[in-house]
């Protein structure tokens, strides 16, 4: 069990990260990121896409390669699909899922 001091820190965070998550939030500028806000997390197109990217990823290492290297190429690195915007997101579904021109070219990297 945890002591009181403990649970207390724990619902100050709590409540840290739920206003943080409903104010949106700023990232660095000039990292080539964009701001995250609240509408971000209702679109419901984003959030399909953010999970496709995801589970593409875990396809395994060559397919997390590929989205890296198209971050790093594209997105100044910002690999967290959440941070990057619907047609940037597309694009890479586009390009690297079943059936794309990258995916059907079977070289040994994606980009």
């Amino acid at each position: 069990m945890h002591d009181a001091t403990f649970l207390g820190f724990h619902l100050q965070f709590l409540e840290y990260l739920a206003q943080v998550a409903a104010q949106g939030m700023q990232v660095s500028a000039g990292d080539g990121a964009r701001v995250v806000t609240a509408a971000d997390q209702e679109d419901p197109v984003k959030c399909a896409l953010v999970q496709q990217c995801k589970q593409f990823q875990r396809r395994g290492p060559t397919e997390q390669q590929a989205w890296w290297a198209y971050c790093d190429s594209s997105y100044s690195g910002i690999r967290d699909p959440s941070r990057h915007d619907v047609n940037s997101l597309s694009n890479f579904l586009a390009l690297y899922m079943d059936g794309g021109a990258a995916a059907r070219s079977g070289g040994g990297s994606y980009v």
